[in-house]
Order: structure tokens, then C-alpha cells, then sequence
């Protein structure tokens, strides 16, 4: 009995994961203008720094949204990125949902993960988007762990609100 049990609650598990997704009724409380911040890792010092940052984040057709990024100190770097979600909604871009879930606030956080190359070498590492949707809040962390490191870092976070 114990190993039916304990194989039934594997099976949920599997189960509960495999029907995590995403669709752009996700992101609908973000949509529009967010004043916050910019933290960031410098690798060149070591050292943190902290730059004032502005988003817009536009909706466009079913299942994409724009994210305009704003640097008022650094208008040189403004940057504006599409993400489209996948047809299964298991991706965002060449990100792999890992976890959906409600926080205590009712805000949404959301685990994303990919691969790529980070830091002043462009070292291969795993990268760990964790996104915090709220109705006046907004964060966006990346994580990084080089390749044969054990641990994550974070690389930057960007904290909005409105």
C-alpha cells in the first residue's frame, strides 16, 4: 500500500508539471508603463550597481509581447526585446518553463530556464528567469550558473512598479 501511494503521488507530480503553461493572459498585468530599477553584477569590478530603468511592455497578437527597456543614465543601451510564447506554452523564446505558481500577494512567479554563454569570457552557463508578475509590481531576476559551478548567482534584477 505505501508503494502505491507513493507512486501515485509521482504520478500527480509528473502529471501537475507537465501541464504548467503559459499563455498571454499571463502577462496581461504588466502590459503598459513601469518606472523601477536596474541591479546588476558588474563583472569587470565584481562590484553591484544600481541604474534607474523604465519598461514598456506592449501586447501584440495572441501570443507575444514587446519589453522596451529604458536606462535614462545609459540611453546608449535601451534595448527592446520580443518573447513569444510557444504553442504548448512550455516556452518563452528558447526559455523552458520550469514552475508557475501564485504567490502570497497574488502576484504571479514565474521559472524560467535556459542555456547560453555569460560574463567578460562568454563562459557557457545555465541561465534561471525568475519573472514576478504583479498588478503594481514587476520584477525580472537572472540567475546564472557557469558550466561545472554548483550554484547560481544573480546576474541582475529589474524591480518596477507603478
Amino acid at each position: 500500500m505505501k508503494i502505491f501511494f507513493i507512486s501515485f503521488l509521482l504520478a500527480m507530480q509528473i502529471s501537475s508539471n507537465a501541464q504548467t503553461s503559459i499563455s498571454q493572459k499571463d502577462f496581461l498585468p504588466i502590459a503598459g508603463k513601469w518606472t523601477g530599477t536596474l541591479t546588476y553584477l558588474d563583472y569587470t569590478s565584481n562590484g553591484t550597481e544600481r541604474i534607474p530603468a523604465n519598461a514598456l511592455i506592449e501586447l501584440t497578437g495572441d501570443d507575444s509581447y514587446d519589453q522596451y527597456l529604458y536606462y535614462s543614465a545609459e540611453p546608449d543601451k535601451n534595448k527592446k526585446f520580443r518573447y513569444t510564447i510557444s504553442a504548448d506554452g512550455r516556452k518563452l523564446n528558447d526559455m523552458t518553463l520550469m514552475e508557475k505558481k501564485r504567490l502570497g500577494d497574488g502576484s504571479l512567479q514565474l521559472v524560467l530556464e535556459s542555456n547560453g554563454e555569460d560574463g567578460n569570457e562568454n563562459k557557457p552557463a545555465r541561465f534561471r528567469h525568475i519573472l514576478i508578475i504583479g498588478e503594481k509590481t514587476f520584477s525580472i531576476t537572472k540567475m546564472v550558473k557557469f558550466e561545472g559551478e554548483k550554484e547560481y548567482f544573480q546576474r541582475h534584477r529589474y524591480e518596477f512598479g507603478r
